[in-house]
């Protein structure tokens, strides 16, 4: 049992080394030490303002999919993030941390 408030929770979980490039979609399953799912659970018992850093092949609908499961639905903007012009990993920003208008890739 969490016991743990905060304004906003940043999560970072390994994607299990380089070979995270040789699936053509990264599915939050595959997160470690638990799946995405288990861990962004976790994160909403401390707030509804979670930022993910994720892999550039992350499966985005299952991104999408943590947003309208939670109740009520977070709002949700995905950000590209870009070093030398090449895509390096997404960040996805829920509840408040998201603009106020939803930008799904």
């Amino acid at each position: 049992m969490f016991l743990y408030q905060g304004d906003v929770v940043f999560l970072s979980p390994p994607w299990g080394g380089p070979t995270y490039t040789t699936v053509e979609k990264f599915t939050l399953d595959l997160l470690k030490p638990r799946d995405g799912y288990s861990i962004f659970q976790a994160a909403q018992k401390i707030t509804p303002n979670i930022i993910m850093f994720l892999p550039r092949n992350v499966d985005l609908h299952q991104v999408e999919e943590l947003s309208w499961l939670s109740s009520p639905p977070l709002n949700l903007q995905i950000e590209e993030n870009y070093v030398e012009g090449r895509l390096k990993g997404i960040t996805a920003y829920f509840g408040d941390t998201a603009s106020t208008i939803t930008e799904l890739w």
